[in-house]
């Protein structure tokens, strides 16, 4: 054990990662033969240094001993190799992303850690259900990720939209006021964004697109495609007739970042109008909708036939799905319509399917919006 903490602490980042393999595979075993590490805990000590592997290694051999250090806590280790990623760096070169080495399996396991330590960043509007669908899967998938959230009329040009619209919003990304975009080490950006006469950050665009990426990179967890069924894709449509009015008049109240600005609010407007929305008479039609929203609700809970884990452990419990072979991009499509119907109030909801879109928001990070209901 000595042996292989000094050989942790005396050489390079890519050289440690063996001995580090070997240390954290020895420990369980020490642990359960009953071996006597205590003299090779002492002998560690003199051995500290600056290395932050070699600390964690120190930490890890007086746990493997049955001490109780108040110093070790369960992010400890986690804590050091972020430290010492960060110093590894000082005066020499590291892998980027971009670069490749001799084994794709080595660069696809070091722009995860990339993106880890530098999580990659989803532009979304909130209550875009385009957005939905990539935060679903990239939280589903574990991909490490954070939100930007832009008002909903920046971008837009004045000129073009009667007076509506401000600011620059997400243009910078890929030359278009839509999202999701997807940017980060390592994101591809389609081919126009390179073409473009104008000086774009990049970045990947398109739900779909975002979706499709996230399950070909992903480290833990999967998804399956979707199955393009018929029923699903029918639901689908005839949910949309009976949802839209529900919610326009309804997610323009929301306290979200998407109308943080009144001119966000303004420029949703004059786009609904501009589609021949009456938001007004669709507030007061609720009753009307809500009697169409029942049968497809009740229709859906037939629909949902598998289960998923939750969590790491059986001990997490399950969630339902439509497929019996889990998770896929059919409940990507499906569960950010339910999402923005909570923002609606008197809604009957079927048990199975209120539990459905909870606990698959849940389990990808994203919230709902019951407080909110009107």
């Amino acid at each position: 054990l000595l042996c292989l903490v000094s050989r942790v602490g005396r050489g390079s980042l890519r050289s440690r990662r063996p001995s580090m393999r070997l240390l954290m595979g020895f420990l369980p075993m020490a642990t359960a033969l009953r071996v006597h590490v205590q003299p090779a805990a002492r002998s560690i000590s003199t051995l500290r240094s600056a290395s932050g592997l070699h600390r964690a290694a120190h930490r890890l051999a007086h746990m493997a001993a049955g001490f109780n250090d108040p110093d070790v806590t369960p992010d400890f280790v986690q804590k050091e190799l972020e430290a010492t990623w960060e110093r590894a760096g000082k005066g020499r070169e590291l892998w980027k992303p971009g670069d490749k080495t001799d084994s794709p399996l080595s660069d696809a396991r070091l722009l995860f850690t990339t993106w880890k330590l530098n999580p990659l960043q989803l532009h979304i509007y909130d209550h875009c259900p385009f957005c939905l669908r990539a935060r679903l899967v990239l939280g589903w998938l574990q991909i490490p990720h954070t939100y930007v959230v832009y008002g909903y009329g920046a971008g837009a040009d004045p000129a073009k939209c009667d007076g509506f619209g401000y600011g620059e919003g997400p243009l910078p990304l890929v030359g278009k006021k839509a999202l999701p975009v997807l940017t980060g080490a390592g994101i591809p950006s389609p081919k126009w964004v390179h073409q473009s006469s104008q000086v774009l950050l990049g970045g990947l665009p398109e739900s779909l697109d975002i979706c499709s990426f996230a399950g070909g990179v992903a480290k833990d967890g999967k998804i399956a495609p979707a199955t393009g069924r018929a029923e699903i894709k029918d639901w689908l449509s005839r949910m949309d007739v009976v949802s839209s009015p529900l919610l326009k008049p309804r997610t323009l109240k929301l306290p979200i970042q998407d109308w943080a600005d009144e001119r966000d609010v303004a420029y949703a407007k004059w786009k609904y109008e501009k589609a021949g929305v009456d938001l007004a008479a669709a507030m007061a039609e609720t009753d009307v909708w809500l009697k169409g929203l029942t049968p497809l609700l009740q229709e859906l809970e037939t629909m949902l036939m598998g289960e998923y884990q939750l969590g790491s452990t059986a001990a997490d419990g399950t969630g339902v799905c439509l497929h019996e072979w889990g998770l896929s991009m059919d409940d990507a499509m499906v569960v950010p319509v339910l999402r923005n119907l909570s923002v609606v109030k008197g809604i009957e909801w079927p048990d199975k399917v209120k539990a459905y879109y909870t606990q698959a928001c849940a389990k990808a990070g994203v919230s709902t919006y019951e407080q909110y209901a009107c």
